[in-house]
């Protein structure tokens, strides 16, 4: 499988897992049975639509036609970037909170699964009660990380 796992505060029902774009570096019928495998209620997609249909048609058509394994939510930051506007993206993060509170696993990811995902999962850490150093090292950990100086702004600003 290629979910990394992202270590969690106790307490926390569900289960969050990391990685790149869902068809872009693996076949599509194997990311499916990946999602299966690790029980996947919600994709949390960091990429805008542009780029998905460019780097993974089959995941773009799965979109579309929703025939996705599991439910989708969109929360996109643009390459190397943050989101357009922070009470959206805040929003969107309480959504990811909530819905682990209540068992949900999800699957966080962007192009190649590393700053754009790195930085929104630091953000739902944090708002899962964790500091911003505990929020990067769990992180980290789970081999992602923010890649720009503003994307490190936008955690220590949440």
């Amino acid at each position: 499988m290629s979910f990394r796992p992202l270590a969690l505060p106790p307490g926390i029902a569900g289960r969050v897992w990391l990685s790149p774009m869902p068809g872009r570096l693996q076949p599509w019928d194997r990311f499916v049975a990946d999602a299966r495998a690790a029980g996947l209620t919600r994709i949390v997609c960091l990429t805008p639509r542009e780029e998905i249909t460019e780097l993974s048609p089959d995941y773009a058509t799965a979109i579309e036609n929703h025939t996705l394994p599991c439910q989708w939510q969109a929360l996109p930051m643009r390459n190397y970037g943050v989101a357009q506007e922070l009470q959206g993206f805040k929003a969107g993060v309480e959504e990811m909170a909530v819905a682990l509170g209540g068992g949900d696993v999800l699957l966080l990811h962007c192009a190649a699964g590393i700053g754009r995902t790195g930085t929104a999962a630091a953000c739902l850490l944090k708002r899962l009660g964790l500091s911003t150093d505990a929020a990067l090292q769990q992180v980290r950990e789970a081999g992602s990380n923010p890649e720009s100086a503003r994307q490190s702004g936008w955690i220590e600003a949440f």
